[in-house]
């Protein structure tokens, strides 16, 4: 069982009761089996690409940055399916970023996707 506690607080003192509501859905701790991880890290990305759609980045990144911290506890290699995951969490982070002009972390994450990319086993066959 892997369990991921996120402490992101909102940066706003004004919180909509939609963002609280956020807020208090999301910034709980996360406890998965090994076999779970993919569903949950699908699911986080999921839901931030919808709020990316809808220009809420703020959100999309709060659950991006939980889903990073997912993958920080498990090993990509021998898995191009985790190793895919993890480029679409950190190239939607990298959005998230460049949306909110927060370019530094914009270029460390992109950096990430770089070398992810470079890896020989990323493109080795089309099956994922």
């Amino acid at each position: 069982m892997i369990s991921i506690i996120d402490k992101q607080k909102p940066s706003n003192d004004k919180i909509s009761t939609e963002s609280d509501s956020f807020f208090k859905n999301y910034n709980k701790e996360i406890k998965v089996s090994h076999e779970e991880i993919p569903i949950v890290l699908n699911e986080l990305n999921d839901a931030a690409f919808n709020y990316i759609g809808r220009e809420s980045y703020d959100k999309a990144l709060v659950l991006l940055q939980k889903a990073e911290n997912v993958l920080e506890v498990i090993s990509l290699e021998g898995s191009k399916r985790d190793m895919y995951i993890a480029y679409i969490t950190y190239h939607n982070m990298a959005v998230c970023y460049q949306k909110m002009s927060m370019l530094e972390e914009c270029s460390a994450v992109l950096k990430e996707c770089i070398k992810m990319m470079s890896e020989t086993d990323f493109y080795k066959d089309d099956t994922i």
